[in-house]
């Protein structure tokens, strides 16, 4: 935990086309307790991509690491704060013990993790409405949203949405 602490706390670097480095920003990293369990919980600025905030969340069970992230541009970020809170609300972890494939049944249900799945309430976002309006916003046509639905130890989702540059002015 302490090594996903130091990591998440510090700045990230990565290579951009055309030869620039990205730097992010990061806003916050702090230690969160989520169903009885230990995460760091971190935000960063254009970490992952430029103009985007990305939410991380890690942690340790046993020898599981286990890692969730979350991004959305930043003009989407306070209209998708409250689900990410939801699904991070929601997150569990479980660690079975291992059996060296003797005690391998395919066909059964866990059910241990019967009542883990995250279920929204009825305040939907409808993200396809969304990205029509933004398309024809965009003078290019170049918007892009991406939801990708995480799974495997809890539920996780990533946002992604693209536009083009505004007014065509440059960013420093």
């Amino acid at each position: 935990m302490d090594e996903y602490n130091a990591y998440l706390k510090k700045t990230k670097n990565y290579s951009l086309p055309g030869g620039k480095t990205q730097i992010s920003e990061p806003k916050y990293t702090k230690m969160s307790t989520v169903n009885g369990h230990q995460w760091v919980d971190a935000l960063h600025l254009a970490s992952e991509v430029p103009g985007f905030y990305t939410r991380y969340l890690a942690t340790v069970k046993e020898d599981l690491g286990v890692a969730v992230t979350f991004s959305v541009t930043r003009d989407m970020y306070t209209q998708y704060q409250s689900i990410f809170d939801g699904v991070v609300a929601s997150l569990r972890v479980f660690r079975q013990a291992q059996d060296k494939g003797q005690n391998i049944n395919l066909g059964a249900a866990d059910s241990n993790l019967a009542d883990t799945t995250f279920i929204p309430d009825g305040d939907r976002v409808d993200i396809g409405v969304q990205k029509t309006q933004e398309r024809k916003k965009s003078s290019d046509g170049d918007s892009t949203m991406l939801i990708a639905l995480l799974g495997a130890v809890a539920v996780g989702v990533v946002i992604l949405k693209a536009k083009g540059k505004k007014g065509g002015g440059k960013k420093g």
